[in-house]
Protein backbone atom coordinates (compact mmCIF):
# COMPACT_ATOMS: atom_id res chain seq x y z
CA UNK A 1 0.00 0.00 0.00
CA UNK A 2 3.08 2.45 0.48
CA UNK A 3 6.16 2.76 -1.56
CA UNK A 4 9.51 1.72 -0.34
CA UNK A 5 10.70 5.61 -0.74
CA UNK A 6 7.26 7.04 1.18
CA UNK A 7 7.97 4.12 3.80
CA UNK A 8 11.93 5.44 4.21
CA UNK A 9 10.18 9.81 4.12
CA UNK A 10 7.91 8.54 7.07
CA UNK A 11 10.18 6.69 9.04
CA UNK A 12 13.18 9.88 8.34
CA UNK A 13 10.11 12.28 9.90
CA UNK A 14 9.14 10.06 13.40
CA UNK A 15 10.72 12.00 16.18
CA UNK A 16 12.37 7.90 17.72
CA UNK A 17 12.67 9.24 21.63
CA UNK A 18 9.23 10.29 21.44
CA UNK A 19 7.80 7.09 19.98
CA UNK A 20 9.89 4.60 22.08
CA UNK A 21 8.98 7.01 25.25
CA UNK A 22 5.06 6.29 24.42
CA UNK A 23 5.79 2.60 25.49
CA UNK A 24 9.13 2.26 27.71
CA UNK A 25 11.05 4.14 30.28
CA UNK A 26 14.24 5.29 28.63
CA UNK A 27 17.45 5.93 30.04
CA UNK A 28 20.74 7.38 28.12
CA UNK A 29 23.87 5.46 28.03
CA UNK A 30 26.17 6.80 25.70
CA UNK A 31 24.83 7.45 22.08
CA UNK A 32 22.46 4.69 22.75
CA UNK A 33 18.98 4.48 24.69
CA UNK A 34 18.02 1.89 26.83
CA UNK A 35 15.42 0.44 28.23
CA UNK A 36 13.65 -3.36 29.84
CA UNK A 37 12.58 -5.31 26.88
CA UNK A 38 9.06 -5.90 26.69
CA UNK A 39 9.25 -8.62 24.47
CA UNK A 40 10.38 -11.43 26.83
CA UNK A 41 10.79 -11.78 30.88
CA UNK A 42 13.36 -8.99 31.44
CA UNK A 43 14.69 -7.66 34.68
CA UNK A 44 17.17 -5.25 33.90
CA UNK A 45 17.66 -2.94 30.55
CA UNK A 46 18.34 -5.23 28.14
CA UNK A 47 17.26 -3.28 24.81
CA UNK A 48 19.12 -0.79 23.01
CA UNK A 49 18.21 1.85 20.75
CA UNK A 50 19.50 4.53 18.29
CA UNK A 51 17.79 7.59 18.79
CA UNK A 52 19.10 8.43 15.51
CA UNK A 53 18.07 5.72 13.26
CA UNK A 54 14.88 4.36 15.51
CA UNK A 55 16.73 0.79 15.20
CA UNK A 56 16.47 -1.36 18.51
CA UNK A 57 17.99 -4.20 19.47
CA UNK A 58 17.73 -6.99 22.99
CA UNK A 59 21.06 -8.12 23.72
CA UNK A 60 19.28 -10.68 25.83
CA UNK A 61 16.11 -12.07 23.42
CA UNK A 62 17.81 -11.31 20.03
CA UNK A 63 14.41 -9.25 19.35
CA UNK A 64 15.97 -6.29 16.70
CA UNK A 65 14.70 -3.92 14.06
CA UNK A 66 13.41 -0.58 13.19
CA UNK A 67 10.21 1.67 14.98
CA UNK A 68 7.98 -0.20 12.30
CA UNK A 69 9.27 -3.64 14.02
CA UNK A 70 8.94 -2.71 17.10
CA UNK A 71 5.23 -1.45 17.15
CA UNK A 72 3.83 -4.47 14.75
CA UNK A 73 5.47 -6.93 17.12
CA UNK A 74 4.15 -5.10 19.73
CA UNK A 75 0.47 -4.65 18.80
CA UNK A 76 0.11 -7.82 16.08
CA UNK A 77 -0.68 -4.72 13.41
CA UNK A 78 -0.03 -4.87 9.85
CA UNK A 79 2.30 -2.26 8.39
CA UNK A 80 -0.19 -0.22 6.67
CA UNK A 81 -2.32 0.10 10.26
CA UNK A 82 1.22 0.48 11.78
CA UNK A 83 2.09 3.67 9.53
CA UNK A 84 -0.96 5.13 9.85
CA UNK A 85 -1.40 4.75 14.02
CA UNK A 86 2.53 6.54 14.56
CA UNK A 87 1.39 9.00 11.71
CA UNK A 88 -1.59 9.83 13.44
CA UNK A 89 0.18 9.74 17.26
CA UNK A 90 3.54 12.22 15.78
CA UNK A 91 0.95 14.79 13.78
CA UNK A 92 2.55 13.69 10.80
CA UNK A 93 0.83 13.89 7.47
CA UNK A 94 1.06 11.31 5.10
CA UNK A 95 -0.03 10.93 1.67
CA UNK A 96 -1.82 7.12 1.16
CA UNK A 97 -3.10 5.62 -2.38
CA UNK A 98 -6.11 5.74 -3.31
CA UNK A 99 -6.65 1.44 -2.70
CA UNK A 100 -5.53 2.09 1.06
CA UNK A 101 -7.76 4.99 1.16
CA UNK A 102 -10.66 3.24 -0.37
CA UNK A 103 -10.16 0.27 2.00
CA UNK A 104 -9.96 2.18 5.35
CA UNK A 105 -13.04 3.53 4.26
CA UNK A 106 -15.07 0.33 3.85
CA UNK A 107 -13.25 -0.87 7.41
CA UNK A 108 -15.08 2.15 8.93
CA UNK A 109 -18.17 1.71 7.47
CA UNK A 110 -18.85 -1.94 8.63
CA UNK A 111 -17.51 -0.90 12.28
CA UNK A 112 -19.92 1.32 12.19
CA UNK A 113 -22.55 -1.16 10.30
CA UNK A 114 -21.75 -3.60 12.98
CA UNK A 115 -22.20 -1.45 16.25
CA UNK A 116 -25.53 -0.14 14.79
CA UNK A 117 -26.25 -3.84 14.06
CA UNK A 118 -25.39 -5.01 17.78
CA UNK A 119 -27.44 -2.07 19.10
CA UNK A 120 -30.36 -3.21 16.92
CA UNK A 121 -30.00 -7.09 18.52
CA UNK A 122 -29.33 -5.53 22.06
CA UNK A 123 -32.51 -3.43 22.03
CA UNK A 124 -34.45 -6.30 20.29
CA UNK A 125 -33.50 -8.66 23.29
CA UNK A 126 -34.90 -6.01 25.83
CA UNK A 127 -38.14 -6.71 24.06
CA UNK A 128 -38.14 -10.69 23.80
CA UNK A 129 -39.22 -12.70 26.33
CA UNK A 130 -37.68 -15.58 25.06
CA UNK A 131 -34.04 -14.41 24.26
CA UNK A 132 -34.40 -12.99 28.07
CA UNK A 133 -35.23 -16.16 29.46
CA UNK A 134 -32.84 -18.04 27.73
CA UNK A 135 -30.01 -15.97 29.59
CA UNK A 136 -31.83 -16.15 33.16
CA UNK A 137 -31.80 -19.95 32.95
CA UNK A 138 -27.99 -19.64 31.87
CA UNK A 139 -27.47 -17.41 35.01
CA UNK A 140 -25.96 -14.20 32.93
CA UNK A 141 -25.73 -10.94 35.05
CA UNK A 142 -27.56 -7.82 33.41
CA UNK A 143 -23.99 -6.21 33.71
CA UNK A 144 -22.55 -8.83 31.88
CA UNK A 145 -24.83 -9.15 29.10
CA UNK A 146 -24.84 -5.13 28.76
CA UNK A 147 -20.85 -5.28 28.43
CA UNK A 148 -20.61 -8.48 26.03
CA UNK A 149 -23.52 -6.22 24.10
CA UNK A 150 -25.58 -9.79 24.28
CA UNK A 151 -28.61 -9.49 21.86
CA UNK A 152 -31.68 -11.26 20.56
CA UNK A 153 -31.58 -11.61 16.55
CA UNK A 154 -35.49 -10.75 15.71
CA UNK A 155 -37.05 -11.64 12.56
CA UNK A 156 -36.23 -8.45 11.05
CA UNK A 157 -35.14 -8.45 7.37
CA UNK A 158 -32.43 -6.83 7.61
CA UNK A 159 -33.17 -5.73 3.79
CA UNK A 160 -35.49 -3.74 5.36
CA UNK A 161 -32.92 -0.83 6.77
CA UNK A 162 -32.70 0.06 2.46
CA UNK A 163 -31.36 -0.75 -0.72
CA UNK A 164 -28.72 1.42 0.02
CA UNK A 165 -26.91 -0.90 2.80
CA UNK A 166 -27.45 -4.25 1.29
CA UNK A 167 -24.25 -4.61 -0.56
CA UNK A 168 -22.58 -3.71 2.89
CA UNK A 169 -24.32 -5.99 4.43
CA UNK A 170 -23.46 -8.25 1.94
CA UNK A 171 -19.50 -7.51 3.12
CA UNK A 172 -20.05 -7.52 6.76
CA UNK A 173 -21.47 -11.49 6.05
CA UNK A 174 -25.13 -10.48 7.97
CA UNK A 175 -27.21 -11.17 4.64
CA UNK A 176 -27.27 -14.06 1.63
CA UNK A 177 -28.18 -13.25 -1.50
CA UNK A 178 -30.18 -16.29 -3.58
CA UNK A 179 -29.97 -16.93 -7.71
CA UNK A 180 -33.09 -15.22 -7.91
CA UNK A 181 -31.88 -12.08 -6.22
CA UNK A 182 -33.87 -12.33 -2.94
CA UNK A 183 -32.11 -11.14 0.05
CA UNK A 184 -32.51 -13.07 3.36
CA UNK A 185 -30.81 -12.70 6.75
CA UNK A 186 -27.77 -14.64 7.34
CA UNK A 187 -28.31 -15.87 10.96
CA UNK A 188 -32.02 -16.00 10.57
CA UNK A 189 -33.79 -15.77 13.85
CA UNK A 190 -34.57 -17.11 17.44
CA UNK A 191 -31.25 -17.06 18.45
CA UNK A 192 -28.83 -15.39 21.06
CA UNK A 193 -26.29 -12.93 19.11
CA UNK A 194 -22.54 -12.41 20.70
CA UNK A 195 -19.97 -9.86 19.40
CA UNK A 196 -16.93 -10.99 18.29
CA UNK A 197 -14.49 -8.03 18.85
CA UNK A 198 -11.04 -6.89 18.01
CA UNK A 199 -8.34 -5.92 20.52
CA UNK A 200 -9.32 -2.39 20.15
CA UNK A 201 -13.36 -3.13 20.86
CA UNK A 202 -14.50 -2.94 17.13
CA UNK A 203 -17.31 -5.51 16.49
CA UNK A 204 -15.79 -7.56 13.01
CA UNK A 205 -18.19 -10.22 13.31
CA UNK A 206 -21.07 -12.30 15.31
CA UNK A 207 -21.72 -15.52 17.21
CA UNK A 208 -25.16 -16.78 17.74
CA UNK A 209 -26.93 -19.56 19.45
CA UNK A 210 -30.19 -20.74 19.09
CA UNK A 211 -32.94 -20.55 21.66
CA UNK A 212 -34.75 -23.26 20.94
CA UNK A 213 -33.23 -26.88 19.77
CA UNK A 214 -35.99 -26.98 16.90
CA UNK A 215 -33.55 -24.73 15.20
CA UNK A 216 -30.85 -26.31 13.77
CA UNK A 217 -27.38 -25.40 13.71
CA UNK A 218 -27.06 -25.01 17.46
CA UNK A 219 -24.45 -22.48 17.06
CA UNK A 220 -23.35 -20.22 14.31
CA UNK A 221 -20.86 -17.67 13.70
CA UNK A 222 -19.64 -14.86 10.95
CA UNK A 223 -18.35 -16.14 7.81
CA UNK A 224 -14.83 -15.12 7.24
CA UNK A 225 -13.89 -11.65 5.14
CA UNK A 226 -11.81 -8.93 4.70
CA UNK A 227 -12.95 -7.54 8.58
CA UNK A 228 -13.21 -11.21 10.15
CA UNK A 229 -10.91 -13.50 10.47
CA UNK A 230 -11.71 -15.78 13.25
CA UNK A 231 -8.38 -17.59 13.61
CA UNK A 232 -6.61 -13.95 14.57
CA UNK A 233 -8.99 -13.25 17.18
CA UNK A 234 -8.90 -13.83 20.71
CA UNK A 235 -12.42 -13.46 22.20
CA UNK A 236 -12.73 -10.54 25.16
CA UNK A 237 -8.82 -9.66 24.82
CA UNK A 238 -10.15 -6.16 23.88
CA UNK A 239 -11.83 -6.48 28.09
CA UNK A 240 -8.81 -8.17 29.52
CA UNK A 241 -5.94 -6.86 28.05
CA UNK A 242 -5.34 -4.37 31.21
CA UNK A 243 -5.49 -7.35 33.83
CA UNK A 244 -3.18 -9.36 31.62
CA UNK A 245 -0.70 -6.63 31.70
CA UNK A 246 -0.99 -5.73 35.62
CA UNK A 247 -0.68 -9.60 36.50
CA UNK A 248 1.24 -10.79 33.31
CA UNK A 249 -0.59 -13.41 33.22
CA UNK A 250 -3.39 -14.89 30.90
CA UNK A 251 -5.69 -17.65 31.39
CA UNK A 252 -7.20 -19.56 27.99
CA UNK A 253 -10.69 -21.08 27.86
CA UNK A 254 -12.30 -23.17 24.53
CA UNK A 255 -15.58 -20.88 24.43
CA UNK A 256 -16.63 -17.78 24.18
CA UNK A 257 -19.57 -18.10 26.61
CA UNK A 258 -16.65 -20.20 29.50
CA UNK A 259 -14.75 -16.89 28.71
CA UNK A 260 -18.41 -14.47 29.75
CA UNK A 261 -18.57 -16.61 33.08
CA UNK A 262 -14.82 -15.97 33.87
CA UNK A 263 -15.73 -12.48 33.70
CA UNK A 264 -18.49 -12.50 35.32
CA UNK A 265 -16.80 -13.50 38.29
CA UNK A 266 -14.46 -11.32 38.42
CA UNK A 267 -11.64 -13.21 36.61
CA UNK A 268 -10.93 -10.64 33.72
CA UNK A 269 -7.16 -12.19 32.35
CA UNK A 270 -9.28 -14.48 30.44
CA UNK A 271 -9.72 -15.28 27.04
CA UNK A 272 -11.08 -17.27 24.72
CA UNK A 273 -9.04 -19.12 21.36
CA UNK A 274 -12.02 -18.43 18.35
CA UNK A 275 -10.12 -21.34 16.15
CA UNK A 276 -8.62 -25.23 17.00
CA UNK A 277 -5.09 -23.24 17.44
CA UNK A 278 -3.09 -20.12 18.35
CA UNK A 279 -2.11 -18.13 15.18
CA UNK A 280 1.14 -15.88 15.03
CA UNK A 281 -1.27 -12.34 15.41
CA UNK A 282 -2.80 -14.15 18.33
CA UNK A 283 0.78 -15.01 19.90
CA UNK A 284 1.80 -11.29 19.18
CA UNK A 285 -1.06 -9.98 21.06
CA UNK A 286 -0.20 -12.21 23.92
CA UNK A 287 3.46 -12.65 24.24
CA UNK A 288 4.56 -8.74 24.75
CA UNK A 289 2.71 -8.77 27.91
CA UNK A 290 2.77 -12.69 29.35
CA UNK A 291 4.92 -14.57 31.49
CA UNK A 292 1.97 -17.15 32.93
CA UNK A 293 -0.10 -18.79 30.63
CA UNK A 294 -3.10 -20.61 31.80
CA UNK A 295 -4.73 -23.05 29.59
CA UNK A 296 -7.81 -24.82 30.12
CA UNK A 297 -8.75 -28.67 30.13
CA UNK A 298 -12.36 -29.35 30.12
CA UNK A 299 -12.28 -33.29 28.90
CA UNK A 300 -10.17 -36.06 27.47
CA UNK A 301 -10.51 -34.34 24.32
CA UNK A 302 -8.37 -31.44 25.06
CA UNK A 303 -5.38 -32.38 26.43
CA UNK A 304 -4.53 -33.25 22.14
CA UNK A 305 -4.95 -29.39 22.39
CA UNK A 306 -2.48 -28.86 25.30
CA UNK A 307 0.68 -30.12 23.54
CA UNK A 308 -0.63 -27.84 20.33
CA UNK A 309 -0.51 -25.11 22.52
CA UNK A 310 2.47 -25.58 24.51
CA UNK A 311 4.46 -25.92 21.06
CA UNK A 312 3.22 -23.16 19.53
CA UNK A 313 3.41 -21.00 22.95
CA UNK A 314 7.17 -22.17 24.00
CA UNK A 315 8.42 -21.43 20.25
CA UNK A 316 7.06 -17.56 20.35
CA UNK A 317 7.85 -17.15 23.60
CA UNK A 318 10.77 -18.96 25.22
CA UNK A 319 10.40 -17.77 28.89
CA UNK A 320 6.60 -18.41 28.82
CA UNK A 321 5.65 -20.17 32.26
CA UNK A 322 2.90 -22.57 31.05
CA UNK A 323 0.62 -23.98 33.50
CA UNK A 324 -2.32 -26.31 32.75
CA UNK A 325 -5.82 -26.36 35.00
CA UNK A 326 -7.61 -29.64 34.63
CA UNK A 327 -11.31 -28.88 35.41
CA UNK A 328 -12.83 -32.82 34.71
CA UNK A 329 -12.55 -35.51 36.67
CA UNK A 330 -12.51 -39.23 34.44
CA UNK A 331 -14.77 -39.11 31.24
CA UNK A 332 -17.50 -36.16 32.62
CA UNK A 333 -16.49 -33.29 30.68
CA UNK A 334 -16.16 -30.09 33.11
CA UNK A 335 -15.44 -26.81 31.66
CA UNK A 336 -15.24 -22.94 33.12
CA UNK A 337 -18.69 -22.33 32.88
CA UNK A 338 -19.78 -25.21 34.82
CA UNK A 339 -17.51 -24.93 36.90
CA UNK A 340 -17.70 -21.95 38.67
CA UNK A 341 -21.36 -21.90 38.66
CA UNK A 342 -21.31 -25.55 40.36
CA UNK A 343 -18.16 -24.54 43.12
CA UNK A 344 -17.79 -21.26 42.83
CA UNK A 345 -14.88 -18.21 42.23
CA UNK A 346 -12.92 -20.04 45.18
CA UNK A 347 -12.64 -23.20 44.21
CA UNK A 348 -11.50 -21.93 40.05
CA UNK A 349 -9.04 -19.67 42.06
CA UNK A 350 -7.47 -22.39 43.95
CA UNK A 351 -7.26 -24.48 40.66
CA UNK A 352 -5.20 -21.55 38.85
CA UNK A 353 -3.43 -22.18 42.07
CA UNK A 354 -2.50 -25.40 42.13
CA UNK A 355 -2.20 -25.42 38.17
CA UNK A 356 0.89 -27.50 37.37
CA UNK A 357 3.32 -26.52 34.87
CA UNK A 358 3.45 -28.36 31.74
CA UNK A 359 6.38 -30.80 31.82
CA UNK A 360 4.94 -32.00 35.02
CA UNK A 361 1.66 -32.00 34.23
CA UNK A 362 2.31 -34.20 31.56
CA UNK A 363 4.77 -36.46 34.16
CA UNK A 364 2.11 -36.85 36.27
CA UNK A 365 -0.30 -37.98 33.63
CA UNK A 366 2.23 -40.57 32.43
CA UNK A 367 3.27 -41.96 35.63
CA UNK A 368 -0.58 -42.70 36.14
CA UNK A 369 -0.72 -45.12 33.26
CA UNK A 370 2.58 -46.76 33.39
CA UNK A 371 2.27 -50.08 32.29
CA UNK A 372 5.20 -52.72 31.38
CA UNK A 373 6.07 -56.42 31.23
CA UNK A 374 9.63 -56.49 29.72
CA UNK A 375 13.25 -54.50 30.41
CA UNK A 376 12.67 -53.25 27.31
CA UNK A 377 8.96 -51.67 27.83
CA UNK A 378 10.86 -50.13 31.69
CA UNK A 379 13.46 -48.64 29.28
CA UNK A 380 10.44 -47.04 26.96
CA UNK A 381 9.16 -45.10 30.44
CA UNK A 382 12.15 -44.02 31.13
CA UNK A 383 13.09 -42.44 28.15
CA UNK A 384 9.56 -41.46 27.51
CA UNK A 385 9.88 -39.50 30.32
CA UNK A 386 13.18 -37.78 30.69
CA UNK A 387 12.28 -34.85 28.55
CA UNK A 388 9.50 -34.07 30.89
CA UNK A 389 11.65 -34.47 34.23
CA UNK A 390 14.62 -32.31 32.13
CA UNK A 391 12.04 -29.46 32.91
CA UNK A 392 11.60 -29.38 36.14
CA UNK A 393 13.51 -26.70 37.34
CA UNK A 394 12.93 -27.01 41.75
CA UNK A 395 15.63 -29.73 42.29
CA UNK A 396 13.46 -31.07 45.34
CA UNK A 397 10.88 -31.89 42.49
CA UNK A 398 12.84 -33.34 40.29
CA UNK A 399 13.93 -35.81 43.18
CA UNK A 400 10.93 -36.48 43.86
CA UNK A 401 9.65 -37.59 40.41
CA UNK A 402 12.33 -39.25 39.53
CA UNK A 403 12.12 -41.34 43.11
CA UNK A 404 8.50 -41.75 42.12
CA UNK A 405 9.21 -43.02 38.54
CA UNK A 406 12.02 -45.58 40.09
CA UNK A 407 9.20 -47.11 42.34
CA UNK A 408 6.53 -47.54 39.79
CA UNK A 409 9.03 -49.22 37.40
CA UNK A 410 10.69 -51.29 40.37
CA UNK A 411 14.18 -50.17 40.09
CA UNK A 412 17.08 -48.80 41.92
CA UNK A 413 16.69 -44.58 41.94
CA UNK A 414 20.29 -44.48 40.22
CA UNK A 415 19.72 -46.14 37.94
CA UNK A 416 17.00 -44.55 36.59
CA UNK A 417 19.02 -41.30 37.73
CA UNK A 418 22.16 -42.51 35.16
CA UNK A 419 20.14 -43.40 32.63
CA UNK A 420 18.14 -39.76 32.82
CA UNK A 421 21.31 -37.70 33.12
CA UNK A 422 23.19 -39.81 30.10
CA UNK A 423 19.70 -39.13 27.82
CA UNK A 424 19.67 -35.11 29.11
CA UNK A 425 23.38 -34.84 28.17
CA UNK A 426 23.09 -35.82 24.51
CA UNK A 427 19.39 -34.05 24.21
CA UNK A 428 19.70 -30.95 22.04
CA UNK A 429 17.40 -28.62 24.11
CA UNK A 430 18.26 -25.28 23.85
CA UNK A 431 19.26 -23.83 27.67
CA UNK A 432 19.60 -20.12 27.52
CA UNK A 433 20.02 -17.99 30.77
CA UNK A 434 16.84 -15.42 31.72
CA UNK A 435 19.16 -13.43 33.71
CA UNK A 436 22.73 -13.11 31.09
CA UNK A 437 23.52 -9.24 31.58
CA UNK A 438 24.97 -7.63 28.22
CA UNK A 439 28.87 -8.21 28.42
CA UNK A 440 27.79 -12.11 28.79
CA UNK A 441 24.78 -11.91 25.93
CA UNK A 442 28.28 -9.63 23.67
CA UNK A 443 30.56 -13.01 24.48
CA UNK A 444 28.14 -15.39 23.43
CA UNK A 445 27.51 -13.33 20.06
CA UNK A 446 30.83 -13.35 19.34
CA UNK A 447 31.33 -17.21 19.82
CA UNK A 448 28.54 -17.04 17.65
CA UNK A 449 30.23 -16.06 14.86
CA UNK A 450 32.18 -19.23 14.30
CA UNK A 451 29.06 -20.65 13.37
CA UNK A 452 27.72 -18.07 11.07
CA UNK A 453 27.37 -18.17 7.37
CA UNK A 454 30.77 -16.57 6.88
CA UNK A 455 32.62 -19.49 7.50
CA UNK A 456 35.22 -20.27 10.11
CA UNK A 457 37.31 -18.93 8.23
CA UNK A 458 36.67 -15.75 7.99
CA UNK A 459 35.22 -15.33 11.63
CA UNK A 460 38.20 -16.20 12.65
CA UNK A 461 40.55 -13.67 10.41
CA UNK A 462 37.99 -10.69 11.69
CA UNK A 463 37.90 -11.76 15.79
CA UNK A 464 41.44 -12.46 15.63
CA UNK A 465 43.45 -10.32 12.79
CA UNK A 466 41.37 -7.57 12.74
CA UNK A 467 39.98 -6.62 16.26
CA UNK A 468 42.05 -8.65 18.78
CA UNK A 469 39.11 -9.80 20.72
CA UNK A 470 41.29 -12.84 22.43
CA UNK A 471 41.99 -10.55 25.21
CA UNK A 472 38.88 -8.63 25.91
CA UNK A 473 36.91 -11.92 26.61
CA UNK A 474 36.43 -12.93 30.06
CA UNK A 475 38.68 -16.05 31.40
CA UNK A 476 35.95 -18.49 30.82
CA UNK A 477 34.84 -17.50 27.64
CA UNK A 478 38.80 -17.16 26.74
CA UNK A 479 38.91 -20.72 27.34
CA UNK A 480 36.04 -21.75 25.40
CA UNK A 481 37.49 -19.43 22.00
CA UNK A 482 40.99 -21.52 23.05
CA UNK A 483 39.40 -25.04 22.73
CA UNK A 484 37.19 -23.89 19.28
CA UNK A 485 40.75 -22.67 17.66
CA UNK A 486 42.11 -26.10 18.78
CA UNK A 487 39.36 -28.26 16.55
CA UNK A 488 40.13 -25.86 14.15
CA UNK A 489 43.54 -26.39 13.81
CA UNK A 490 42.86 -30.22 13.97
CA UNK A 491 40.63 -30.82 11.59
CA UNK A 492 40.40 -28.13 9.47
CA UNK A 493 38.40 -24.65 8.65
CA UNK A 494 34.94 -26.67 7.62
CA UNK A 495 35.16 -28.61 11.37
CA UNK A 496 31.65 -29.32 12.50
CA UNK A 497 32.66 -27.79 16.02
CA UNK A 498 29.87 -28.69 17.98
CA UNK A 499 30.02 -32.75 17.15
CA UNK A 500 33.96 -32.06 17.67
CA UNK A 501 34.53 -30.77 20.99
CA UNK A 502 31.34 -33.43 22.22
CA UNK A 503 33.18 -36.21 20.52
CA UNK A 504 36.57 -35.05 21.79
CA UNK A 505 35.74 -34.21 25.41
CA UNK A 506 37.60 -31.29 25.83
CA UNK A 507 34.61 -29.05 27.35
CA UNK A 508 33.08 -28.94 30.28
CA UNK A 509 29.53 -29.25 31.01
CA UNK A 510 29.20 -25.55 31.57
CA UNK A 511 31.30 -24.37 28.56
CA UNK A 512 29.26 -26.76 26.20
CA UNK A 513 25.92 -25.70 27.78
CA UNK A 514 27.28 -21.83 26.68
CA UNK A 515 28.80 -23.36 23.41
CA UNK A 516 25.45 -24.53 22.72
CA UNK A 517 23.75 -21.34 23.67
CA UNK A 518 26.30 -19.33 21.23
CA UNK A 519 25.46 -21.84 18.24
CA UNK A 520 21.75 -21.47 18.48
CA UNK A 521 21.91 -17.47 18.39
CA UNK A 522 23.85 -17.66 14.91
CA UNK A 523 20.63 -17.37 13.39
CA UNK A 524 20.03 -13.32 14.34
CA UNK A 525 22.46 -12.33 12.58
CA UNK A 526 22.25 -13.45 9.57
CA UNK A 527 21.23 -10.15 7.96
CA UNK A 528 24.72 -8.93 7.68
CA UNK A 529 25.47 -9.14 4.20
CA UNK A 530 29.54 -9.06 4.19
CA UNK A 531 33.07 -9.18 6.12
CA UNK A 532 32.56 -5.41 6.81
CA UNK A 533 29.35 -5.64 8.11
CA UNK A 534 30.20 -8.65 10.48
CA UNK A 535 33.59 -6.33 11.74
CA UNK A 536 31.01 -3.80 12.38
CA UNK A 537 28.91 -6.01 14.34
CA UNK A 538 31.71 -7.65 16.68
CA UNK A 539 32.71 -3.84 17.05
CA UNK A 540 29.31 -3.43 18.81
CA UNK A 541 29.93 -6.21 20.95
CA UNK A 542 33.49 -5.17 22.27
CA UNK A 543 31.66 -1.98 23.33
CA UNK A 544 29.37 -3.70 25.53
CA UNK A 545 32.89 -5.44 27.21
CA UNK A 546 34.42 -2.21 28.25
Amino acid sequence: MFSHEQIVDFKNKVNKREFYRQFLELRQSGKLLWAVCPFHNDHSPSMSIDEDTGIFRCWSCGAHGDILDFYQRLTGKSLSESIMDIAKSQNIKIEISEELRKELELKRALYLLNDNIANLYQRALAQNKEGQQYLISRNFSLDIIKQFRIGYIPSLPLKDLGEQFIPLLKTAQLVNVNEDGSVYNYFGTHRISIPFFDEYGHIVGFSSRTTDNRYQPKYLHSRTSKLFQKSELLYAYNFAKEKIKETKSVIITEGQIDCIRCHQYGITNTIATCGLALSDKQLKLLKTYVKNYYIIVEDKAGENMVDKYYDVISTSNYWANIKIIRLYEGDEKCDADEFLQKYGKGAFLDKIKHAKPYHEYKLIDSLKNINYKTIEEKKFHIYNNRKYIAKITHPVDKKQYIELLAEKLELPENDVRKIIARSESTDNDIKIGDYDDRRTTSQKYILATFFSEFGVQTAYEVMHNKLKIYNRLDNKFRKIYNKIVDVILLYGANADIINAVHSLDIMTQEELSILDDAYFKRDEFNYLEDEEELALFLKDQIENLR
